[in-house]
């Protein structure tokens, strides 16, 4: 199960059809909050986290340590058009994509992150 967190709509959407296409089940959330709110019911299912960093409200990065503290060992792809000053890559724990990227990509890195 993968949990697609992305504030922008489309790319969104778009992710979660990709995916669903390439026989992966997918939940997704509109901001960190949501994603936040449905985890205590989703947590023992999903295994692999897709984030966007720069969100209003709580970043992705922010999101991720939280999921991580209640589920060690969750695997993490980050994604952004930018990061800010606050938040250098090598501090990511997992995988980050910036965007645009190609969807083959992402799919590739979906594969090694649960394998």
């Amino acid at each position: 199960m993968i949990l697609v967190v992305d504030d922008e709509a489309g790319i969104r959407d778009f992710l979660c059809a990709y995916l669903q296409t390439k026989n992966f089940k997918v939940l997704s959330a509109a901001s960190a909050e949501d994603a936040l709110s449905a985890w205590p019911d989703i947590c023992e299912d999903v295994d692999l986290l897709i984030t966007d960093i720069v969100m209003p409200g709580l970043n992705g990065k922010k999101l991720a340590e939280k999921l991580l503290c209640e589920k060690p060992g969750l695997r993490i792809i980050y994604m952004s058009g930018y990061l800010p000053e606050e938040i250098a890559e090598e501090t990511l724990d997992g995988t980050f994509f910036r965007k645009p990227f190609h969807p083959q990509e992402l799919l590739k890195a979906v594969y090694a992150a649960l394998h």
